[in-house]
């Protein structure tokens, strides 16, 4: 399926707008912050701050498989 919007119709030509499928829906991104740039200096600081643990290891938890 297809989304667009008819914008104008001539004797000659169409004009359509492809619509992306996720078009009026709100989005949530996951990003990773790995560089902060100022924008008059161009100084650049990498961040490499290592990622928090999971659920699992924050409490030292050792999860087994269940025996079949």
């Amino acid at each position: 399926m297809l989304n667009l919007r008819i914008l104008a119709v001539d004797d000659r030509h169409v004009t359509v707008r492809l619509l992306p499928p996720l078009a009026g829906k709100d989005l949530a991104f996951k990003v990773r912050v790995i560089a902060i740039e100022d924008p008059v200096s161009h100084v650049r600081e990498i961040v490499l701050k290592k990622p928090p643990p999971l659920p699992g290891e924050a409490i030292k938890l050792d999860l087994e498989p269940e025996p079949d």
